[in-house]
């Protein structure tokens, strides 16, 4: 299962983009507003690629 979470300033470092939740077994992909709004391609296409993924490992 994927989840998608959109923050504010309050997750500013790269290790918090992609971070899997064991518990769970979520995987988490964040993004901060800037990233939406400057680089809305590169966010399209890593939730793109993360759900490919999963469709591969899980079927």
């Amino acid at each position: 299962m994927t989840q998608g979470q959109l923050t504010g300033p309050t997750h500013p470092s790269p290790d918090h983009k992609s971070r899997s939740s064991r518990p769970t077994g979520y995987k988490v992909l964040r993004f901060s507003n800037t990233d939406v709004r400057e680089n809305v391609e590169g966010v399209v296409t890593t939730i793109r690629l993360t759900v490919e993924t999963a469709r591969q490992c899980f079927g």
